[in-house]
């Protein structure tokens, strides 16, 4: 019992000294580019998502995790602003079926990714081109055509732009280029609505939003949006979901993660200690002793001590004609020539042979006492009968 108490002192002291540890040591920062509005890491939309409300400030700001055939079928009023910004977009053509349709009903889309689904890119007649710049990236300057003095400066490892725009059902116009050269805002008319693809979703995170050069670009970007009310898209994005489990989202995390496999370990570690010390022994259990041979030999001794022959040649002969009825089916009633040739004929042994046994077994039948010699003859002639049968078989 101390043992224990000591076991679980020494983990709960344990754990408490690990997770100080954790909650003490210096955070690294995350650079993943996850483009979730509640992600306030350097490159989270959580400051863009937050001033949507004061750009555009007489419209309400929701989030959509619609699917886009539902949020097409249900949406009647047709005049939103829906904001789909990821790191990249894909989707099956169903959806990208029905997000045209969402917009030719008069509905607005700003789209801004890195890359695009191919179906998309080819009902638009768009090609995307995407260009590495090294591992320690590069200054990529963005610009307004429409506000020439307004530049959006990003340093990034690769910048993608539109290679070429060959749209024939669905008018277009470039709203912005990227290094003053290549296309990357675009404007798509498309029945009543307009559909606007941005290329570089990172002049909406947080760390790039801070600089004031880039907060100026990003406002006038999204000042090509009508003054509608606000959908924020999340409706692909799995881990958005309000089911999001506790679990999930410890093993998302890195120190979480870490913690929750230690203290699992430590648990296991402690059962297999504590299993080990305490299991019973398991007691030797000693197979059951045949004592038949024992039990016939203590009966038979008793009859030799009594000299009772004739009580135990009666039952050798009993037993032999047990054997005789189960090996060759032949009862006893008459011990007459008949019997005697049958059992020859069955058995294989030499009818005089058999006839002098029968004859022994008659005789001591009929007498009322018999010697040790006759008992001993009985059963030698009975033990040779059964060789002989076992040899011919």
């Amino acid at each position: 019992m101390r043992n224990t108490k000591t076991y679980g002192i020494i983990l709960a002291v344990t754990v408490v000294l690990y997770i100080l540890f954790e909650w003490l040591a210096p955070r690294t920062v995350s650079w993943e580019a996850s483009l979730k509005y509640r992600d306030k890491k350097p490159y989270g939309t959580y400051i863009f998502y937050e001033s949507l409300e004061d750009l555009f400030p007489s419209n309400q700001l929701q989030n959509n995790r619609q699917n886009y055939y539902q949020l097409w079928e249900y949406d009647t009023t047709y005049n939103h602003n829906l904001i789909i910004i990821r790191p990249d977009f894909y989707t099956d053509d169903y959806s990208i079926d029905a997000l045209l349709d969402y917009i030719n009903e008069g509905n607005t889309v700003l789209l801004s990714a890195f890359s695009f689904d191919s179906y998309l890119k080819d009902t638009l007649g768009i090609y995307i081109n995407s260009q590495y710049l090294g591992n320690n990236g590069q200054l990529i300057s963005m610009n307004l055509k429409d506000y020439p003095n307004i530049q959006g400066v990003i340093k990034y490892s690769s910048i993608t732009t539109f290679e070429s725009i060959s749209s024939i059902k669905y008018p277009y116009k470039i709203l912005g280029k990227a290094k003053n050269k290549y296309p990357n805002y675009i404007r798509f008319e498309i029945g009543k609505g307009k559909l606007f693809i941005h290329t570089n979703p990172l002049v909406f995170t947080n760390f790039n939003i801070l600089k004031k050069q880039t907060d100026e670009y990003t406002e006038h970007l999204v000042s090509y949006l009508p003054n509608n009310s606000l959908l924020w898209d999340v409706s692909l994005d799995h881990l958005e979901s309000e089911d999001r489990r506790a679990l999930r989202y410890i093993l998302s995390e890195t120190h979480l993660k870490t913690a929750y496999y230690f203290a699992l370990f430590l648990f296991i570690l402690y059962i297999l200690f504590k299993a080990k010390r305490e299991q019973r022994a398991i007691p030797v259990v000693e197979p059951l002793v045949n004592n038949s041979l024992e039990l016939v030999d203590s009966v038979s001794q008793l009859y030799i001590h009594k000299k009772s022959h004739k009580n135990m040649a009666d039952k050798i002969i009993r037993h032999f004609f047990d054997y005789l009825n189960t090996r060759f089916f032949i009862r006893s009633q008459t011990l007459s020539d008949d019997y005697i040739d049958k059992l020859s004929r069955k058995s294989g042994q030499e009818t005089s042979e058999v006839k002098k046994l029968v004859q022994l077994i008659q005789s001591i039948r009929n007498s009322e006492s018999i010697s040790d010699t006759t008992l001993l003859e009985l059963n030698s002639r009975i033990e040779k009968f059964k060789q002989a049968k076992n040899k011919k078989s």
